[in-house]
């Protein structure tokens, strides 16, 4: 009998540990065991043993490889109008020793080094990690080929991954993996023409597996998903990201960095950014941010008091809150977002630096899906209750002040979100015609009232303005409750009933 009590709790505790991703995921380095490197990088910053599921993607550095010899002309000059005899030192003989330099001013042996930051990313499982959709699409929306992506290197376990000498030095901890081009999932609402930032988001799977240890290991995921706009204003957050070391003026040069930023009010972001046509950011706002932070997809965030902003490298890197899991009983690190990045690299002065959620309940479903399918049977992820403004028995609807997920697709858009047709719509053709009941204006806007809708048990009223952003629909049952109504109308029950 015992035997089976015992069995019993060994099942419960691994469903509950199940239920955050991987059954090891996000213990502190206290509790991870094995053995762990105990280098330190050179920044404010961190290293693999508090952050251990950083990741970092790097490319060959191409402008290291040995140039070319100049073309001379009938006249001894090159193309570029350089003597050929060398007496301006640009003869044959100096020229392979100016390339052999490099841009290193480290003291790493005067190299130039053989690879440069791409992006970061966060240990999900033993094959798969997750970083930023823009990492692997190049110009003109293209998602980048296979041997480009063959080109790219997963190294985990290293504080500064660009430095070779580090590398060697910290043979034992570091690995250095292949992705495998044929696995990288971009999440399909993320629109590639653009690279907006809403759906910022890529599953890629390794060739091979991660060997777990101290300064390799897998972050969580969240429990509980949620798309309210502002869940995470005013909290701490943890950026662990390989960002450009803005301590030295050596070029690619990135190291792990952790900085906690606080998360601001959508309105807030959405303010900052809603800047004139005539300022240089214009476009690529618009382009980036074509909604705004009118999107629970997105939030934005800052260190305060501090001009600290993403940089380049930080791309697709780990924003993370640590929560003691009551289910368990202990304390586990858990993503909570990949970067997008910042309208100006590593400056957050004026434009806070933005992040992709991975808690939004789309997202997180498309996660659990594709790498955690066990949990997707079980039913997760569960999602965050709303607090309701009206009694009991209100059917759930979405959270005011979010797009509905309706797309061009389902039904004829006035204005598109981005040019892509399974972009949501900003703004539609009115229901007018469709709605059975008076159309009175309001506030600039109209409010319709729909008295006859399905089998009549209820009534519905929808408040119509361009790029309005408040409550816009609601509904009454026959007993006259009441649920969601906008504030610029009246209850449909007093206009229908």
């Amino acid at each position: 009998m015992w035997l089976l009590k015992l069995l019993a709790i060994f099942v419960q505790i691994s469903m509950l540990l199940a239920q955050i991703g991987h059954p090891k995921c996000g213990r502190s380095k206290t509790k991870r065991g094995g053995s762990g490197g105990t280098g330190h990088s050179t920044g404010p910053a961190s290293t693999t043993l508090e952050h251990a599921w950083a990741v970092a993607i790097v490319l060959p550095n191409k402008e290291c490889l040995p140039k070319p010899k100049p073309v001379c002309d009938e006249y001894g000059y090159t193309d570029e109008g350089y003597s050929c005899d060398g007496d301006d030192g640009g003869g044959d003989d100096d020229y392979e020793d100016i390339a052999d330099l490099g841009g290193r001013t480290d003291g790493i042996s005067g190299e130039c080094p053989k690879t440069k930051m791409h992006c970061s990313g966060s240990i999900l499982d033993e094959q798969t990690i997750v970083t930023a959709a823009h990492c692997f699409v190049g110009e003109n929306g293209r998602q980048l080929s296979v041997d480009e992506i063959k080109e790219m290197t997963v190294i985990v376990g290293a504080n500064d991954p660009t430095n070779e000498e580090d590398l060697k030095k910290r043979k034992r901890f570091v690995q250095q993996i292949k992705i495998n081009p044929g696995k990288v999932l971009l999440n399909e609402k993320y629109d590639k023409a653009t690279k907006a930032a809403y759906y910022d988001v890529a599953i890629v799977r390794v060739r091979g597996r991660f060997r777990f240890r101290n300064s390799v290991w897998p972050i969580c995921i969240p429990e509980v998903a949620s798309d309210e706009l502002d869940e995470w204003l005013g909290k701490g957050l943890t950026l662990a990201a390989y960002g450009e070391n803005t301590k030295n003026d050596v070029e690619n040069d990135a190291i792990l960095t952790a900085a906690t930023f606080i998360g601001e009010k959508s309105t807030l972001c959405s303010g900052i950014y809603d800047i004139s046509t005539f300022e240089n950011e214009y476009e690529q706002i618009h382009t980036s941010l074509p909604r705004l932070f009118k999107d629970n997809t997105i939030f934005c965030a800052r260190v305060p008091g501090t001009d600290a902003g993403t940089c380049p490298g930080d791309s697709g890197g780990t924003l993370l809150t640590t929560q003691f899991i009551e289910s368990i009983g202990d304390s586990r690190s858990v993503i909570a977002a990949v970067v997008h990045g910042s309208i100006k690299p590593c400056d957050g002065t004026r434009f806070p630096s933005i992040f992709v959620r991975l808690d939004n309940f789309e997202i997180l479903s498309w996660i659990i899906k594709e790498v955690f399918p066990k949990l997707e049977k079980d039913g997760f992820p569960k999602k965050k209750k709303q607090i309701s403004s009206g009694g009991g028995g209100a059917p759930a609807g979405p959270v005011e002040g979010t797009l509905t997920d309706d797309t061009f697709k389902e039904r004829e858009c006035a204005r598109r979100a981005t040019s892509s047709v399974n972009s949501p719509c900003l703004e539609w053709k009115s229901k007018e015609e469709a709605f059975d009941g008076p159309v009175e204006q309001s506030d600039g806007g109209k409010c319709l009232y729909n008295c006859k809708p399905n089998d009549g048990m209820f009534c519905r009223v929808n408040y119509e303005k361009k790029l309005f952003n408040g409550k816009t629909k609601g509904l009454c049952f026959l007993n006259k409750k009441c649920f969601g109504t906008p504030d610029a109308c009246k209850p449909c029950i007093a206009k229908c009933f």
